[in-house]
């Protein structure tokens, strides 16, 4: 057996739940070995615990890069959202007003969108055009993590 090509695949590893699960197995394994004092005990807890550690550590880190990732596009959402105008925002509160991410043209027209507003929120790729579901009519949508922002700004004021 070549030990320095085994160390070298086990160090130059990238994945994050190999890694944990080398440590861990090679802990396991070495302690193991060093209270019975028994090398077949420690290399079959080595490798059963290996492949355990494995799954465990890769579900919680992909747990974490998950929840950091949703964490941060709230974040950019909020900063963008702050950036807004009045006008802009003015129309966002309309869509909170309506209840949903989507309203028709019709309705629009109704409500007396500030024309400034929509082209801004268009230009910024916030709002866009869409169809209701039936196809038969042009609606405008806004993008859902900026109007779940705007939901919880405008929460206050408009009673439901």
């Amino acid at each position: 057996m070549n030990f320095g090509r085994w160390a070298e695949r086990i160090y130059a590893e990238r994945d994050f739940g190999r890694s944990i699960a080398t440590s861990v197995a090679g802990i396991v394994g070495l302690s193991l070995y060093l209270t019975s004092k028994d090398w077949v005990i420690s290399a079959f807890s080595t490798m059963i615990a290996f492949p355990i550690v494995r799954v465990i550590s890769s579900a919680a880190h992909s747990a974490y890069k998950r929840k950091k990732l949703s964490i941060t596009n709230i974040e950019k959402a909020q900063e963008l959202y702050d950036q807004l105008s009045e006008e802009e925002k003015g129309v966002l509160k309309e869509f909170v007003i309506v209840g949903g991410s989507v309203m028709s043209w019709g309705h629009a027209n109704r409500v007396n969108l500030s024309e400034p507003g929509v082209a801004s929120l268009m230009q910024r790729e916030i709002l866009y055009s869409t169809m209701t579901p039936d196809g038969m009519r042009e609606a405008f949508g806004i993008r859902v993590d900026i109007f779940d922002i705007a939901q919880k700004a405008f929460r206050k004021e408009i009673e439901f």
